[in-house]
């Protein structure tokens, strides 16, 4: 390109999380729509917002769009009428009352770990040492007896402001004095910091309409629950970023793979010891890194690797008659020359009983 032709350049920011609400109780499985508002998406705004002259392109996700407005809601429903808020996280700071059971009080204390640890955990040196009482806990899991609820509270309070954006930091006084008493967090501090965020989930969608308005972003959308666009055009795109995938569709998911593989296969050691009168004693194991080819051909079974006392291990394939019968022959131990008797295979494939 020559030197005196400029360069056109697009900013695109794609805001977009999946629906993390369950439709049916209501309640939130994930948190992550109202952290990434209070945080990036309300920085954006305001770097947008801090350069007139800058222009960019913001794309938003409809079914994030909802959550925002739902969390807002919930905000203002339990700070005017104390109507609850159905995300635990975000619940177990505006509640008086925490948790009394140790798996939810060490479920809590794991959440509040769950941001990047340079960045966000050692630039805090208060957040720091409750991270590494919280990581003792984690490993000595008698030691839950004497967490204290100020433990918790303060765990709670910094692990919101760490996911504040660094424009609130710096400029919203509120946060700068919770952030100076870095410890002993009141009930009317953990009701603040939940104004604070409530006022910035409100805020979302007005400043980005106001960006718009002026002319200064054009917004762009995705469908409703946010498909992978490109997918919806021709899914033959998806062997651009994944070459591996199959002519049919499928990818070797190896992960995916060893747990459905593993799932079977308990279920056939149920099935042996529930029909056997035999005691034995059964150990198996599962190979966390197999490399054979023949694993990324099954498509409509699973595969798991079997590891023998000879240390090597062989490949059953959850999907055909041949590798029931593998599985079959490794469980009780029979010789190669011995052939189990397997029911006919259901259409399809599968193993017949198990799926």
């Amino acid at each position: 390109m020559s030197a005196s032709r400029p360069l056109n350049v697009v900013l695109c920011w794609h805001m977009h999380q999946p629906q993390y609400c369950d439709l049916i109780s209501g309640s939130y499985q994930l948190p992550w729509s109202y952290l990434h508002a209070t945080k990036d998406y309300i920085d954006m705004a305001a770097h947008l917002e801090a350069v007139p002259g800058a222009r960019a392109v913001v794309n938003f996700a409809p079914v994030l769009l909802d959550q925002l407005s739902d969390y807002a809601g919930q905000v203002r429903g339990f700070l005017s009428e104390n109507k609850p808020i159905r995300d635990p996280l975000l619940a177990a700071l505006a509640c008086p009352v925490l948790p009394s059971g140790r798996d939810e009080r060490m479920a809590l204390v794991s959440d509040c770990l769950r941001v990047n640890e340079l960045h966000s955990i050692k630039r805090f040196p208060s957040y720091q040492t409750l991270a590494e009482m919280a990581s003792w806990f984690r490993y000595h899991p008698t030691g839950t007896l004497y967490m204290g609820d100020q433990f918790i509270v303060d765990l709670l309070v910094w692990y919101h402001m760490a996911w504040m954006g660094e424009t609130v930091r710096r400029n919203d006084d509120r946060i700068s004095h919770l952030m100076e008493k870095g410890h002993d967090y009141s009930l009317h501090d953990r009701r603040q910091l939940l104004g604070i965020i409530g006022e910035l989930l409100s805020s979302v969608i007005d400043r980005y309409r106001m960006l718009a308005e002026s002319g200064q972003i054009e917004l762009s959308m995705t469908p409703y629950a946010h498909p992978i666009v490109p997918l919806l055009l021709d899914l033959d795109t998806a062997r651009d970023a994944m070459p591996e995938i199959s002519p049919g569709g499928f990818i070797n998911a190896r992960h995916l793979d060893d747990k459905a593989g593993v799932a079977v296969l308990l279920g056939a050691v149920k099935a042996v010891v529930d029909t056997c009168s035999i005691q034995m004693d059964l150990e198996l194991t599962v190979d966390e890194n197999p490399s054979d080819p023949r694993q990324a051909k099954v498509e409509y079974g699973s595969s798991i690797a079997l590891t023998a006392e000879n240390g090597g291990w062989n490949l059953a394939v959850m999907a055909n008659k041949p590798g029931c019968e593998e599985l079959t022959r490794a469980l009780f131990a029979m010789g190669p020359e011995e052939k189990p008797e397997m029911p006919a295979m259901p259409p399809g494939g599968g193993m017949p009983g198990m799926m």
